[in-house]
């Protein structure tokens, strides 16, 4: 079993009430050591994934979620993290062959600072509550836990990632071409509550437009002002002190993260937020084709009503039943989604529902009625040949007879081409045909099935 959730289980954080109680009544240093503990199983579950990964193929449709997509930058609100994590669960059982998440783990639980603890504990809350909305994911062995911070020294810095320079030069570009559309704002220290920045600028780097950030004390640079209210910042001030700056290096920090485990588990990027995306196509446009096609997929499958209403549980469940019919819609999808990327058109919700109404669900609905008709045709000749064989039917089914007892019955009628009747009759109704089968949108028929 997987080391992090064995640790979950010990501790009984399986779901959100267990979540609650023990961060209301562990102490600092349980909790401290619960951290440590599951920081170790992340890293080394993650090693052991790394040295089991073979071959350089890109075939295989892996890939490493961004921040945004994860859960893990933006608004810190539960409200707004955890929605983003289950849309990365449907995506992840709908399309990938392994999703290899990192995760943040971080507990300083300073006991003098009662404001940081709070917030220590809060965050850790978020951290834990992701792994669970995974769990059916790591599992089944779809999503692969890693840590969110690589931790080499220099020399091995440029022997994991030779492009950890170009990275961060380039978020830095990028957060001076930026940064005039940014405005911020500090706040002093008000009660418990310690002082911060309001951040407002571009929704594609900072989620609903603008976020606070939490300081542990005033900034050295403003020392010497007496600030007894909000104070909005030079855009001087804001370039010299390099505040924006963060939100870029952020994004670098998933391009080191993509360089490194991506390299390892053979997997792409993928983000369906414009800022994220424009780093990545800032350093390899090759690739550009790729990543808009997995970031439509992403929304695709947390845009289409039919794909966000089936639990995990059953999408995993199939997979494991249609492994064939899985690979084969996953081609077909990646064919369609392609195309439309080729010509040009944007990733967001819009094109995705674009892409279901206009070329999956007119096919879906052709391919479901084929397979209720050819059922129903099957259907009528089965019942019939039965019907004519005797009236087993009649006795067995609306007469209550047992199933134990068609046997006897069969013999005691004579009639033993009626049990092959039957069974074709019933593999009528229970089966979709092969010609059905066949077809590359079959498993998402069989999820169509399944939610009605």
């Amino acid at each position: 079993m997987n080391r992090a959730l064995s640790i979950l289980d010990a501790n009984d954080l399986t779901g959100s009430e267990g979540v609650q109680r023990f961060l209301k009544d562990r102490d600092v240093k349980t909790v401290r050591r619960f951290v440590e503990a599951i920081q170790h199983a992340i890293r080394d579950d993650a090693h052991s994934g790394l040295m089991g990964s073979t071959g350089t193929s890109l075939d295989d449709a892996n890939f490493l979620p961004s921040s945004s997509l994860r859960g893990d930058s933006g608004c810190g609100h539960w409200d707004c993290r955890l929605p983003k994590i289950r849309t990365l669960a449907p995506y992840a059982a709908l399309y990938c062959d392994k999703a290899v998440v990192p995760i943040h783990f971080h507990f300083g639980g300073q006991q003098s600072n009662h404001s940081q603890e709070f917030i220590d504990r809060y965050f850790l809350g978020v951290r834990i509550l992701q792994i669970v909305e995974l769990r059916p994911l790591i599992e089944a062995g779809i999503a692969t836990l890693v840590p969110d911070q690589v931790a080499l020294c220099k020399q091995h810095w440029d022997e994991a990632v030779p492009e950890h320079r170009r990275i961060i030069k380039t978020a830095q570009l990028m957060a001076n071409r930026n940064v005039s559309r940014f405005r911020v704002r500090y706040t002093p220290a008000r009660g418990h509550l310690g002082p911060g920045f309001d951040f407002a600028g571009p929704e594609e780097y900072l989620e609903h437009g603008g976020i606070h950030t939490v300081l542990d004390a005033k900034p050295p640079w403003l020392a010497k002002r007496k600030i007894s209210g909000p104070i909005e910042l030079s855009q001087t001030t804001v370039k010299r002190q390099k505040l924006v700056l963060r939100f870029f290096l952020a994004i670098a920090n998933d391009a080191l993260l993509q360089t490194y485990f991506g390299s390892a588990f053979n997997a792409r990027y993928v983000t369906d937020l414009e800022g994220e995306a424009e780093l990545f196509k800032l350093l390899n446009e090759k690739d550009e084709l790729a990543r808009q096609t997995a970031a439509l997929c992403a929304r695709l499958a947390h845009s289409v009503p039919m794909m966000t209403e089936i639990p995990i549980s059953a999408i995993l469940r199939l997979r494991r039943d249609e492994p064939e019919a899985f690979q084969n819609y996953r081609t077909a999808l990646t064919g369609i989604v392609k195309n439309y990327v080729v010509k040009g058109k944007s990733v967001n919700d819009t094109e995705a529902r674009e892409i279901y109404l206009d070329l999956l669900k007119p096919e879906l609905d052709a391919l479901q009625a084929k397979a209720k008709n050819i059922r129903q045709a099957q259907m009528r000749s089965g019942l019939l040949k039965a019907v004519a064989s005797s009236a087993l039917i009649g006795l067995g089914i609306y007469g209550g007879v047992l199933p134990s007892h068609l046997a006897d019955l069969i013999k005691t009628i004579g009639g033993f081409s009626v049990a092959k009747d039957l069974a074709e009759t019933l593999g009528a109704i229970a089966k979709n045909p092969t010609e059905v089968r066949n077809h590359n949108l079959y498993f998402l028929l069989r999820l169509k099935q399944q939610q009605n």
